[in-house]
């Protein structure tokens, strides 16, 4: 009579311990992918919402967006010397629309911890927005038929002291394209310029914040959230002559000639400025 085995061999224990190293090994690449998919859907479900938000306020103002200065976001309380919450938040539920659920609001590597406006921040440790307004689009008109072209840094010659207005020739050859539309809300990088200076603005040098598989998301003037792959170069905690940056983006006038929208004097562009463009030195 056999006696009946109450174990494992050795040899059986390391073929079961192999088998699911190698299932582990298998799905852990899938499981992270599926998650880094479900941060990208979230992200751009907050930049609609931040979308409507934008179209609902402009509906209780004369069909006009909110301004694309800080006080959007956040404003200064003289009396207190502390910065109170903007317009923003009387069309959002709460705060953690501002926040790309990859960087959770992270600081990047020019973190300055001075520079960070507590609002959102509990800590010097924590942006307020990973969502920012580009400059110059402050007053869009719901509706206005305003065309925004982008410089290829990739195909074009786009040299870094080009013109803040210029004609048809020189957006030739920096290879310019028209762009989505008017964006009203940007994912911002937390590298360049948003941990340093954080004024809830998109301007001059800023980038985008290419997070999910070299995506970022951006809310336009007409409704709609897109993802948008920028060119970009090796090092995202860097700027780099292939990064896009907010001095790329352009909207043309009448007269085809091509004006800067995000430069980084707010007062060159004012209120309702990109409903009719023009130059201001």
């Amino acid at each position: 009579m056999k006696r009946l085995r109450n174990g494992f061999t050795l040899i059986e224990l390391l073929v079961v311990i192999s088998i699911i190293a190698l299932l582990i090994g298998i799905l852990l690449p899938a499981l992270g992918s599926a998650r880094g998919s479900a941060q990208a859907v979230l992200c751009l479900g907050n930049m609609k919402q931040l979308g409507v938000a934008t179209t609902a306020y402009a509906q209780d103002f004369d069909d006009r967006i909110w301004v694309a200065t800080e006080e959007w976001a956040q404003k200064l309380n003289t009396d207190t010397g502390r910065y109170e919450r903007g317009v923003v938040f009387e069309y959002v539920s709460n705060e953690e629309i501002f926040e790309c659920p990859k960087n959770k609001r992270r600081p990047g590597v020019d973190h300055n911890p001075s520079a960070i406006a507590p609002l959102l921040a509990t800590s010097g440790e924590e942006l307020n927005f990973d969502y920012t307004r580009p400059g110059g689009t402050g007053g869009a008109l719901l509706g206005a038929e305003v065309r925004v072209y982008q410089t290829d840094r990739v195909k074009g010659q786009v040299p870094n002291a080009l013109p803040d207005s210029f004609n048809q020739s020189i957006a030739d050859r920096t290879a310019m394209t028209e762009f989505a539309g008017v964006p009203v809300f940007i994912e911002e990088s937390e590298h360049i310029n948003n941990s340093s200076v954080h004024d809830g603005r998109w301007s001059n040098t800023d980038q985008f914040g290419p997070r999910h598989d070299g995506k970022a998301t951006i809310a336009l003037l007409d409704g709609q959230a897109i993802f948008f792959e920028p060119s970009q170069g090796k090092d995202p905690e860097s700027a780099e002559p292939l990064d896009f940056i907010a001095n790329d983006l352009f909207v043309r006038d009448a007269s085809r000639i091509y004006h800067r929208i995000a430069v980084g004097d707010p007062s060159r562009r004012p209120y309702g400025w990109i409903n009719r463009p023009k130059v201001i030195p």
